[in-house]
């Protein structure tokens, strides 16, 4: 029986110290990662300390499907998972492959030497586990040398960094797809604030490479990502590689650095596959097609994207250089407010480089609201080039300063754009569009620019819809030509300057004025107002607001906003003149509450005062209460320019014992004004007493 006892006794001991929510330890209390995880149950978290953890129990580590962190003490510098992986024995990180989701979370680790033929770092498989602040640094694997998702995996992948990461097919070294990222199979991982750099694929997506799958990614950056294999001279998808109807949504992403052997240095999209591209950058990618963006049989969206100094140029294919800033091979792709700018095709001995910004073969790419400007390609299209028989439709927009033309062959529907040396259309114009700073590549248009209100008329603007900076892509009634919107700043007025006058307290209010602030596209403005008394800064928010001085003079700024912009600030300056003290005496200075007398005789000396005259016509007050005066007379003694005033005032006894809180002494003070608004003062003690008793 005691033996019973005791056994029950350690059931409920280790049952307490494996509850939900314990925190296991590794090294301390745990020697592997891995044995950490078999003890643990969900709502557990692992912690690892710092230091480098291989060997078995440290790598190919498995989940088992259980809701739980796996978390480093002190971040991924600190932290490293060195798998050590070779041919001959591969490893892998994590191994998640029994339908993990979101609670099932790795945070804070250096994955490297990963060496397996999918997911080098991380495998998922029919798993949405959650991967946070990690990196992934020198693994390799034939799909996915950082992370590889197959069949309906979703993961989510946030703060990563992948860092030379490789997909090779170690048999024969020629194939590997998705250096950084590989998503296969329905999956549709979210990827968030990631970095991808220096990856390599031996085939498609140097960062990552989509095949039937429609990842969100956004916030990220690809910079010198490379997809080439000169074995059989191949290439895809420097920075992003999407296929058999990939969907993904790439969202205010940066593509820069990245090369492809042979199609689409930034993004190449194949087979029917059709990104959403929204607010993103490519800058300075290469391939012998379709420098920034390859599209083959696939219609992607481009939304408010910058092309600029991508190249299509000679990287050992042979072949034709086309399309610098994008390809288009039977594509339709729709792409608005968008920057093409000093992209280039360069050709290679006897083959013929064309399309400098754009090349189009087969499809009708729609091209709305965009930029062509500072393109070059050596013979056709340094703009845009259009093969026999293709018929973009080409819409607000601008061609200008492309080499050797502006948009060339085919036949494309041109309206409503300002075109280099003229072009058919309705609507189309040949002038200088005035660009802001065309040598620094600022394409925006200047005030005087004749693109400003000269887009369709009958243009009617998408919900929520913007131009390439955010702005409300119709501005003023009608869009503009190209990419910005011209938005009118608009402009401040502070009123005029103003002198007002303080009470005797040495404060006024003060009416402000920004009536005369205005916006040229009749937009709807907010007030910001600032002044500084003292060291303290002060605003206020209206039109008018009435605001409280000192005595001083005070520069009060206006900038208004018209939702867009904000103005130039103007200002105005505000002198508060002080009230003048004199001397007053108050007859009787001692009063009972239940005296019968009738008056109370108040006598104010003002000190001379240049040029000022009583307003004779407004009755002194008495304060508290501010009582005014019955009666009053004044007069003025002494040599002109230096004579005193003398005010007398009576007033009603009672009133002023009413208004006055007694018994006690009790401080009073007679107020009137000069002519031009200044106040005057006097003050003096009154001493309320109750009747003496008889």
């Amino acid at each position: 029986m005691k033996n019973v006892i005791i056994t029950i006794c350690l059931m409920v001991v280790v049952s307490a110290t494996w509850a939900s929510g314990a925190e296991l330890l590794v090294p301390s209390q745990y020697p592997t990662i891995q044995s950490a995880i078999d003890v643990a149950v969900d709502g557990d978290t692992v912690i690892v300390a710092p230091g480098t953890y291989t060997g078995p129990g440290n790598r190919d580590i498995d989940f088992h499907g259980k809701a739980i962190t796996v978390r480093s003490e002190n971040g991924p510098n600190n932290c490293i998972i060195d798998c050590d992986g070779t041919e001959a024995e591969p490893h892998q990180g994590f191994y998640f492959n029994s339908g993990e989701d979101a609670n099932s979370i790795v945070n804070g680790f250096t994955i490297t030497n990963g060496y397996a033929t999918y997911g080098g770092g991380i495998y998922c498989n029919q798993s949405n586990s959650t991967i946070t602040n990690c990196i992934f640094i020198g693994n390799i694997a034939y799909g996915g040398g950082g992370i590889y998702n197959i069949e309906n995996s979703n993961p989510t992948v946030t703060n990563c960094t992948f860092n030379g990461n490789s997909a090779i097919d170690y048999q024969i070294w020629s194939q590997g797809y998705g250096g950084g990222i590989y998503n296969g199979e329905n999956s549709n991982p979210i990827v968030n604030n990631c970095t991808f750099i220096g990856n390599l694929a031996k085939k498609n997506g140097g960062g990552i490479c989509n095949s039937s799958s429609s990842p969100k990614v956004s916030n990220c950056t690809f910079n010198g990502n490379v997809a080439e294999d000169y074995i059989y001279n191949f290439g895809y998808g420097g920075g992003m590689f999407n296929e058999k109807k990939s969907k993904p949504e790439v969202t205010n992403c940066t593509f820069n650095n990245n090369i492809a052997l042979f199609r689409g240095g930034g993004m190449h999209n194949k087979g029917s596959s059709n990104p959403t591209v929204t607010k993103c950058t490519f800058t300075n990618n290469s391939s012998a097609v379709g420098g920034g963006m390859y599209n083959w049989d696939s219609n992607p969206i481009v939304n408010r994207c910058i092309f600029s100094d991508n190249s299509a140029a000679d990287r050992g294919k042979g072949t034709y250089n086309k399309g610098g800033g994008m390809c288009n091979l039977n594509s339709s792709p729709i792409v608005k407010n968008c920057l093409f700018s000093n992209n280039s095709v360069q050709g290679m001995y006897f083959f013929i480089g064309k399309g400098g910004g754009m090349d189009n073969d087969g499809g009708r790419p729609t091209v709305t609201n965009c930029i062509f400007s500072g393109n070059s390609a050596p013979k056709h299209g340094g703009g845009m080039h259009n093969y026999s028989g293709d018929s973009p439709l080409v819409t607000n927009c601008i061609l200008w300063n492309n080499s050797p033309d502006q948009i060339e062959g085919g036949s494309p529907a041109v309206s409503f754009s300002n075109v280099q040396g003229g072009c058919s259309g309705e609507g189309n114009i040949n002038s200088d569009p005035h660009f802001f700073d065309f040598g620094n590549n600022d394409y925006h248009l200047l005030p005087e620019s004749p693109c400003i209100n000269a887009g369709d008329p009958n243009y009617v603007a998408e919900p929520n819809e913007t131009d390439l900076d955010g702005l409300p892509r119709v501005i003023g009634g009608r869009i503009d030509m190209g990419a910005y919107e011209f938005n009118h700043r608009p402009i401040a007025d502070a009123g005029p300057n103003q002198t007002a006058y303080a009470w005797i307290d040495g404060f006024t209010d003060v009416n402000l004025d920004g009536c005369g602030s205005y916006d040229d596209d009749n937009d709807v403005l907010d007030y910001y107002w600032f002044w500084t008394i003292d060291g303290n800064d002060y605003e206020a928010n209206d039109i008018t607001p009435t605001i409280e001085l000192p005595v001083g003079e005070h520069e009060i700024e206006l900038v208004v906003d018209d939702g867009i912009d904000f103005s130039e600030p103007d200002y105005c300056t505000i002198t508060v003149i002080g009230a003048v003290r004199g001397r007053l005496t108050i007859t009787p200075c001692v009063l009972e509450t239940k005296s019968h007398g009738k008056w109370i005789l108040a006598t104010l000396y003002l000190p001379p005062v240049a040029d000022e005259q009583v307003n004779t016509e407004e009755p002194l007050r008495l304060y508290p209460g501010g009582i005014e005066a019955e009666h009053q007379r004044f007069s003025r003694y002494g040599k002109p320019g230096r004579s005193l005033t003398i005010a007398l005032a009576f007033f009603d006894r009672q009133q002023v014992i009413d208004a006055l809180e007694g018994p006690g002494k009790v401080e009073v003070s007679v107020v009137g004004r000069f002519v031009t608004g200044q106040y005057f003062y006097g003050s003096d003690t009154i001493k309320i007493i109750g009747r003496k008793p008889r």
